[in-house]
């Protein structure tokens, strides 16, 4: 079977760490399963003693009826909770695994896909994926309680069993193709799902330039258009499935009037069935019809769940990753640029044409140019967030490609215009670097950033929790609580990206200042648009249209 399920077999490693769970899992399926083969006998006995007015028997049959009840929702009440227990340990293992596979992919291999195509994956997929074992063993032990039914309609009848037989069969087929559109409306509305999502996230980050720009209708007819295409989508699934519903009911009060006119006209006047036979397969039909939409079921988590899984292993496989050597110590924090040339993927426009430089440590260098010139490519690639081949970038004359990834994140703090804060506290978002860091060490980052007094006066000072993307901060603020957290983690070389865009021009003097401490340890690259003064640097360079031209150097 699972040579044609690949998808899912390659899931399968997250079911079999769970093997502890999943034999409890079975023993309560096999224990709830057998108590429910026994219902069909004495629920025959009963429709006897009732036929017969015989009250020992139907007392006698009923109370053995309520008691197999009572303890097969005992054990399916078991179940239900192991199989919750399995299905969630799946689902973080999975959704783990994920978002470690996200942090390896590589930087921009993670930008060219949508914010929806992440999350659809983490969320609907994993948690279908990870219900796909228990779902299968539930359905099982219904297969194998109401198959027990059908046995017993053969033994009171074959020949009604035979004609119900057919029935179910081509009720099956009813079933299988109503999972095929199922599944081909699944793959559709995947699709237009995550452009929905993407669309919304885009909607709430860019909340404040909508309404500031006046394009609310604008933006709201293109949400719209998205969710107007889903719910015409899903209203034609459900207009689809309601049509198949329809064919499978008519189709099983014709099969019920079959047998009993077939019984009635021909069974019994030659007494081949009894009355009470007839009409405990009639009270069986119910359960047949079971039968079949958990034999259709069984077949729907094996479709969907392989489709579901596929969109899963395309991430999980996906083999652009990030790629480390072993080297964990250098010399010196000295950059070296060898004739280095960038073009992005599917363009023919160099972003970086052929440029050579060194940076010594211990110095303080600014990169200019205007808007498209190459200056965040150029720092992107300095931090390895765009990887390049080989002998192009040095630090302290071994190539980035050599460093271990630690080594290099940890002695590498790029901080961007577009700062990086999550949903928790001013003081843990600082400590982010640096998780043992002390109380005094981040109030001295702070002071330095000028961000603390600011901090220490807010409701609940470094306690503030910090609103989704920082909505409850200004730009500035959002600015000095990202420099504060660079200086905690104390790097070797650090990348500024336009550092001074958001600030006052109080506190872009103070960061000057910081930086003219920070260049007696460290190795300083800013970026700016445009700087007026270069006194205090001591490279500038003029990125323009990709090529670097020297304004100012020591090196």
């Amino acid at each position: 079977m699972f040579k044609k399920y690949i998808n899912l077999k390659a899931i399968s490693i997250y079911f079999i760490q769970q093997k502890k769970l999943i034999i409890r899992l079975i023993l309560v399926m096999i224990l709830a399963s057998s108590l429910g083969m026994a219902l069909p006998y004495f629920i025959s006995q009963r429709i006897i003693g009732i036929t017969d007015t015989i009250p020992i028997i139907v007392i006698k049959s009923s109370l053995i009826i309520m008691c197999i009840i009572l303890f097969h929702h005992i054990f399916w009440f078991l179940w239900s909770k192991l199989a919750s227990v399995l299905s969630n340990n799946i689902a973080a293992n999975i959704r783990k695994d994920i978002v470690q596979k996200m942090f390896d992919i590589k930087y921009m291999n993670i930008r060219n896909n949508s914010s929806g195509y992440y999350l659809e994956r983490i969320n609907d997929d994993v948690t279908e994926v990870s219900q796909f074992l228990s779902n299968v063993l539930g359905v099982t032990v219904d297969c194998l309680t109401n198959f027990s039914f059908l046995i017993f309609m053969y033994i009171l009848s074959w020949q009604c069993a035979l004609i119900f037989t057919i029935g179910i069969i081509v009720m099956y087929f009813i079933d299988i193709t109503k999972t095929y559109k199922d599944l081909q409306f699944t793959k559709e509305l995947k699709t237009l799902q995550e452009q929905y999502n993407s669309k919304t996230n885009e909607n709430y980050k860019g909340i404040k330039d909508i309404k500031g720009l006046g394009i609310k209708n604008i933006i709201l007819n293109n949400t719209s258009y998205l969710s107007n295409n889903i719910a015409k989508l899903t209203t034609k699934k459900d207009a689809t499935f309601a049509f198949y519903s329809r064919i499978k009911t008519f189709l099983q009060h014709f099969l019920e009037t079959l047998i009993i006119v077939y019984a009635i006209c021909f069974l019994i006047p030659k007494d081949a069935i009894t009355v009470v036979a007839l009409l405990t397969i009639i009270n069986y039909i119910g359960f047949m019809y079971d039968l079949v939409e958990y034999i259709a079921r069984y077949k729907n988590y094996f479709i969907s769940g392989e489709y579901k899984a596929s969109r899963i292993n395309e991430l999980l496989q996906n083999t652009d990753v990030e790629n480390w050597g072993n080297i964990d110590n250098v010399s010196s924090y000295s950059i070296h640029i060898k004739n280095l040339c960038f073009k992005y993927k599917d363009t023919e426009t160099e972003v970086l044409k052929n440029i050579n430089l060194e940076l010594p440590e211990n110095s303080l260098s600014l990169f200019i140019g205007n808007s498209g010139s190459g200056k965040t490519t150029f720092f992107n690639i300095i931090s390895k967030l765009i990887e390049i081949d080989n002998n192009h970038i040095y630090i302290g004359n071994v190539d980035i490609n050599n460093f271990t990834q630690n080594f290099l994140r940890n002695n590498i703090c790029i901080i961007n215009q577009e700062h990086f804060l999550i949903n928790d506290t001013i003081l843990n978002n600082i400590k982010l670097v640096k998780a043992n860091a002390t109380l005094e060490q981040i109030y001295q980052v702070c002071k330095t950033a000028n961000i603390y007094e600011e901090i220490i006066n807010l409701p609940n000072g470094f306690e503030t929790v910090v609103l989704e993307n920082g909505s409850n901060l200004s730009g500035g603020q959002k600015q000095r609580i990202s420099l504060a957290r660079g200086l905690l983690k104390n790097a070797k070389i650090y990348l500024f990206d336009e550092p001074t865009s958001g600030l006052d021009k109080e506190n872009q003097e103070i960061f000057f200042k910081t930086i003219l401490e920070l260049k007696k340890e460290k190795n300083v690259l800013v970026i700016e648009h445009k700087l007026n003064n270069y006194t205090i640097f001591d490279n500038v360079y003029k990125l323009t249209d990709g090529n670097l031209n020297i304004i100012k150097s020591v090196s």
